[in-house]
């Protein structure tokens, strides 16, 4: 099933403002469809997205949130060439002592295509201005650097963007090198929800078990726990996106999102083990009582493959 969302990634810790990240997703995607048929054209087949940097090629959260949703968008333009897996890509990298960002010269460009077996590798720079961030974006080959195409945008400079662009990404970085292998060691929460019970019907899709615990609101703000379950095979899910409909005909979207103690990342679901999940919407209305339909777009992946998924609950009441 395909998302008829935008897809988003982790950005640690922040409450994104829905407008301005649909317009900024909106941004990308144009900008991987006008580079995406000169990488075609130029008959590159497997291509890497890296950490996008500042000019001195230094790593921040801002860049990591573009990075992922690049690679996203490049995916997503089905011109023939495939993109590796970021989490993968970082195993690589730290297996071979590479950093994933920073200022690609032509040695660095053909140990990385060496290695993720590429023929081109995406990088972007950002340089804020006033009121916006200019993203530069360039595709070189791994055999040559030499640039293949490039491209630029200037993304709105808003809250969250700021806040972003000031982070370092020291620490992101080190949890990002992680990658999949590294996923027995997550500390996944037993169920932390306890015995509660649903206040609606609980939702499944793909073996996993959705069930709605509790949405209680304070203002226009909703916080919404879940308790979800993997009765399948040991595998990675991630909510990635969420649209509500309040009993006041207000329509929100989010990608505040969280498993466990991962927020807006991944998290191997142990066979069997509940984990906590948390939804948190901003913009409904203070008198609100209901949320007529919450939808909850996820991604899976397992040894078996993975896919995409939407389930949905509806009529679960609001606690204040």
């Amino acid at each position: 099933m395909r998302f008829v969302w935008l897809w988003a990634v982790a950005i640690t810790g922040l409450v994104v403002e829905p407008v301005s990240v649909l317009g900024q997703s909106s941004d990308i995607r144009s900008l991987a469809n006008s580079l995406a048929q000169d990488i075609a054209s130029a008959g590159r087949r497997s291509i890497a997205v890296v950490d996008f940097t500042d000019l001195q090629g230094n790593p921040t959260e801002l860049g990591r949130f573009l990075a992922e949703e690049f690679a996203v968008a490049l995916t997503r333009t089905r011109k023939g060439f495939e993109v590796v897996d970021r989490n993968h890509l970082n195993t690589l990298l730290r297996e071979h002592k590479l950093a994933s960002s920073g200022l690609i010269d032509p040695a660095t460009a053909k140990k990385l295509g060496q290695i993720a077996g590429v023929d081109a590798i995406v990088s972007g720079s950002l340089t804020p201005f006033g009121d916006s961030v200019r993203i530069a974006v360039k595709v070189l080959a791994t055999d040559t650097a030499r640039i293949v195409t490039a491209d630029s945008a200037d993304l709105p400079k808003t809250r969250t963007i700021e806040e972003l662009l000031g982070v370092t990404g020291k620490h992101s970085g080190e949890a990002q090198l992680a990658g999949p292998d590294a996923a027995p060691r997550t500390r996944v929460r037993r169920d932390s929800t306890g015995g509660s019970q649903p206040i609606v019907a609980p939702a499944a899709a793909r073996e996993f078990v959705f069930e709605l615990l509790q949405c209680r609101g304070i203002g226009s703000t909703v916080r919404c726990t879940l308790r979800i379950t993997n009765r399948g095979p040991d595998r990675e899910l991630q909510m990635v996106e969420a649209k509500a409909y309040d009993n006041a005909g207000n329509e929100v979207e989010t990608y505040d999102l969280s498993l466990a103690n991962k927020q807006r990342e991944s998290l191997l679901l142990v066979s069997g083990v509940p984990v906590a999940g948390t939804i948190v919407l901003d913009g409904f209305s203070a008198s609100a009582s209901a949320i007529s339909l919450l939808r909850i777009a996820c991604w899976w992946r397992g040894a078996e493959g993975g896919d995409n998924f939407v389930l949905q609950f509806r009529n679960a009441p609001l606690a204040r």
